[in-house]
């Protein structure tokens, strides 16, 4: 029988980034190890929910507000021979009780090797925060979180050991570098220049700030097209309906703004995602969180090459430097509308920061991702430890692209072969004999 791990979070059909970000990582790691392991997924419910129709991998629910299904769950697995480890996906929000305390219920009665991954973690502000992340951390093994600052605030505020924290950045999906021109044209949207902000949508995104920082920008540049993607977040949703949304429509119509902003209200799939993207020239981040930890849909955009205006949120101030994008000030329209227009007078520096965001990102690919949580559970499950892994299949388009009808161009700017630099006399040399 092979090994199971067991992951604790949402997953799809949820609409949840954490649900998301679990799908993506199952994927990678299955990739690596599919003849010698099987996932397997404990899914949070949330209060008030429809029931989901989950995919076989899902073998447990958890109901968010009933402690009992967290012990129930947690006994499940310890009973179950084939579960060899167990990775929490935590988030404050999709657990029960204050700061999501009732994960304890389940750390407290589980009795298999534990490693937390901390999508969230903040400065401690109180002693009930304080003492949940406490007691989470001390049930792991080990703790994975995604960016540095994170790992200082668990040292310095939780006194968490730093041999007990591994980062592990957020992964991304591993597509090809590409311009604007392609996506835009598949999406009708070739004579527009395209501003971009997507995920589940609620006030802590922003978008208000963004909209008041437009009409200067346009008045520039009319031509301006910023697409609002995403469905409103279903807790959201639940709690004050599209409250958000129809605020953001009345002050586009009191803008004056009808023709430079544009709603897609629904959830995206991967490729359609992947495909907004492709087409957008500036990826907007206001996020109005300063300790909001990690954005995953910062890192998509960075990851697909995109330049970014960022409020300076704690992931933003840790990975965006001048070389991919521009941070603002938090709740300020002139700052957002001064780095647009700098950006959008720039052509060639703006697409430079895309590429330089491209190059910066590869260790990040879900690949590369799987590879350094497997080695985590690695660990804690001996069958991996000498395990064959699959590789990747094997890639020449760069090669291609760098050889000519002559031989292979000496040097590249990132993917495009610099014929300025002549021929790599050794590799071609190489090729001859």
């Amino acid at each position: 029988m092979k090994p199971w791990i067991v992951y604790v979070a949402t997953y799809p059909p949820r609409e949840c980034g954490i649900a998301t970000f679990t799908q993506d990582l199952i994927g990678a790691v299955d990739e690596l190890y599919n003849q010698a392991l099987e996932s397997k997924v404990v899914a949070m419910n949330a209060r008030g929910a429809p029931l989901f129709k989950y995919p076989p991998k899902v073998l447990w629910q958890i109901r968010e507000n009933e402690r009992e299904d967290y012990v129930r769950v947690a006994k499940a697995l310890n009973e179950n021979q084939q579960v060899k480890m167990v990775n929490i996906q935590h988030e404050f929000g999709i657990f029960g009780g204050g700061y999501g305390s009732y994960i304890l219920n389940f750390v407290d009665a589980l009795q298999k090797p534990l490693v937390v991954t901390f999508h969230t973690v903040l400065p401690t502000s109180n002693k009930s925060l304080h003492i949940t992340v406490q007691a989470v951390a001390r049930a792991a093994k080990k703790i994975i979180v995604m960016t540095d600052l994170s790992k200082k605030i668990l040292i310095d505020d939780y006194s968490i050991p730093p041999s007990k924290i591994k980062i592990i950045p957020h992964g991304i999906p591993p597509v090809s570098y590409q311009e604007p021109v392609r996506a835009k044209k598949d999406l009708r949207l070739s004579e527009r220049t395209v501003l971009l902000t997507f995920g589940l949508l609620n006030r802590n995104k922003g978008i208000q700030y963004i909209l008041d920082a437009l009409p200067s920008v346009v008045k520039k540049f009319p031509n301006i097209l910023y697409l609002i993607v995403g469905a409103t977040h279903p807790v959201v949703l639940q709690e004050e309906g599209e409250s958000y949304r129809n605020e953001l429509v009345k002050k586009i119509r009191k803008l004056g703004l009808g023709g430079n902003v544009r709603f897609y209200n629904r959830y995206l799939e991967l490729p359609e995602l992947i495909k907004f993207l492709q087409a957008t020239d500036i990826y907007l981040s206001p996020s109005l969180d300063p300790d909001q930890a990690v954005s995953g849909t910062l890192s998509y955009a960075l990851g697909l090459g995109r330049p970014v205006v960022s409020t300076p949120f704690a992931q933003a101030r840790e990975e965006l430097s001048e070389r991919e994008g521009l941070l603002v000030k938090f709740r300020n329209p002139n700052s957002i509308s001064e780095a647009l227009l700098k950006l959008l007078a720039d052509d060639t520096g703006r697409i430079a920061m895309g590429k330089s965001a491209y190059f910066h990102t590869r260790n990040k690919t879900w690949p590369n991702v799987g590879l350094a949580y497997a080695r985590e559970f690695a660990s804690y499950i001996p069958e991996l430890r000498n395990q064959e892994k699959n590789l990747p299949p094997f890639k020449l388009n760069h090669l291609i692209k760098l050889t000519d009808n002559f031989g292979i161009i000496q040097f590249a700017k990132l993917t495009e072969p610099e014929y300025s630099s002549g021929y790599t006399v050794d590799d071609n040399a190489s090729l001859i004999t």
